[in-house]
């Protein structure tokens, strides 16, 4: 809460509130859940303001995690999956038509093996994903593919990952995204390490503008 001194034209009043639960198994089983709920609440403060402008908005989140994990003699492997339902929604019922009200629903599905005598990773994964806006209603569904190595004396990490996911508008075709990402990283010294990033995005939408995106970034770090 601000405005402690009742000197402004209005009083931001924040109430947040979360909750994780977690249980882990010796066998390699996880679960846990999680809730959040983010309040955003304006006031009158000493000049009174009209209740249809009053900022009152809530951002609600509930999210569910699970994996499982098991070895042999020479890999590592991991399922796990992940669920997440969030909420923003206008509360102030003075307004004829909400300003917000979104729910987004997204789920993830994925698998990955370290083959440790070569340094290798792969990891491999669908998910959805569901954004209901008062205008409409996007919906994503597709897969990615990763992979990842370290040489033997760990100095250089080489890894790359790619995405594909169809998408609709209200029901209908909207196209497709593709991400393709790609980082090098080499340990200089035990406190230097110097990396580099590229990424691709590519969106053909039909409702939305079309977006051809390449970044690339070059980044230096020492621990003292």
């Amino acid at each position: 809460r601000d405005n402690l001194t009742n000197i402004k034209r209005a009083t931001n009043v924040r109430k947040i509130g979360s909750v994780f639960i977690q249980y882990t198994s010796r066998r390699g089983f996880s679960v846990s859940g999680n809730y959040g709920n983010f309040q955003t609440d304006q006031q009158a403060g000493y000049i009174v303001i009209d209740d249809s402008i009053r900022l009152a908005l809530v951002n609600e989140t509930y999210g569910l995690s699970s994996s499982y994990s098991w070895k042999t003699k020479t890999n590592r492997n991991s399922i796990s999956l992940t669920l997440n339902h969030q909420t923003f929604k206008d509360v102030n019922e003075f307004h004829q038509v909400s300003l917000v009200d979104n729910v987004n629903l997204t789920g993830n599905l994925s698998y990955r093996i370290t083959i440790k005598p070569k340094n290798l990773s792969l990891r491999v994964g669908t998910n959805y994903y569901n954004f209901q806006m008062i205008n409409g209603v996007n919906q994503r569904f597709g897969g990615t593919l990763g992979v990842g190595y370290k040489t033997g004396n760990k100095k250089l990490t080489l890894s790359g990952k790619t995405s594909w996911n169809k998408s609709l508008w209200d029901g209908e075709d909207d196209g497709y995204v593709l991400r393709i990402s790609g980082r090098a990283g080499y340990n200089l010294t035990k406190k230097q390490q110097v990396s580099f990033n590229v990424s691709w995005l590519n969106r053909a939408s039909k409702v939305n503008k079309p977006l051809n995106e390449l970044r690339a970034g070059l980044r230096y770090g020492i621990t003292f």
